[in-house]
């Protein structure tokens, strides 16, 4: 009897870097495989019977590491405590309307705010202030595919998501500087153009780091004149005894066009 052949490897193929697609690895070579945040998970190398030798990274188990399920709701718990302690020292209010009886119809006092504020432009401007949740929920769910559209790490991307909201603050100041003691309504096209303008360019500018981390900047900083006017109306049109009700509906609204 011939004795038994024993068939040799060439190569191999395995995603090496964690982008998704097959690498070759040849017979004999030692490759380093690494997450898509380039951090060193170990060396593997292959031998010509098929076999292969993997050796881990210091941090290995650590990447591995099963995540902490509760970890994000504490943190939530912890942050709504110290939101609910900032506001303890607030001075109390008479209530606006007495009167006004608890309605247990959970879409009751909705309803009839809305044909309230139907009534002259304060819809209108409740809505436009709800299509900024909108865009900034579509601009969070954007942001973080730029992981794949610039190969960068976790941390990269969550700095453009940083860069967005400090941009909105930054706005937001500079329109209470720029407004004074009065409400400036023509801020409003204003920050809505300079939105448009950036969203514009992120989709036909070249993409890197640095021009999405500007257009970004960009687009929250002019988000601010557009939302400051808008909140600030929204307070102007309510009639006192309504305002509570009328801030609460235009909430609402804004959350069903972020949904």
């Amino acid at each position: 009897t011939s004795p038994a052949v024993r068939p040799t490897v060439a190569s191999a193929l395995s995603d090496i870097d964690g982008d998704g697609t097959q690498d070759e690895i040849a017979t004999g070579q030692t490759v380093e495989f690494r997450s898509l945040e380039n951090e060193a998970l170990g060396t593997l190398t292959l031998q010509r019977n098929g076999d292969f030798e993997f050796t881990a990274a210091p941090n290995y188990f650590d990447l591995a590491a099963e995540p902490t399920p509760w970890a994000p709701g504490l943190a939530m718990v912890l942050v709504a405590i110290a939101g609910y302690l900032s506001i303890v020292g607030f001075p109390s209010l008479p209530a606006a309307n007495p009167n006004l009886k608890f309605d247990w119809n959970p879409f009751g006092t909705y309803i009839e705010s809305i044909k309230f504020m139907a009534q002259g432009p304060l819809l209108a401007v409740v809505l436009a202030w709800a299509a900024f949740y909108m865009i900034a929920m579509i601009a969070l769910l954007i942001l973080p595919e730029y992981q794949q559209i610039l190969l960068i790490d976790f941390a990269e991307t969550s700095y453009l998501l940083g860069i967005l909201g400090i941009a909105i603050a930054i706005g937001s100041v500079v329109t209470g500087l720029v407004s004074g003691k009065q409400i400036r309504p023509w801020l409003i096209p204003f920050g809505a153009g300079g939105m448009c303008i950036a969203f514009l360019l992120l989709g036909t500018v070249e993409p890197t780091y640095l021009s999405v981390a500007l257009l970004i900047l960009m687009a929250g900083f002019f988000a601010g004149f557009y939302i400051v006017p808008l909140q600030a109306l929204i307070q102007l049109l309510s009639p006192d005894e309504e305002r509570g009700r009328i801030i609460g509906t235009s909430g609402a609204i804004s959350f069903c066009f972020s949904s």
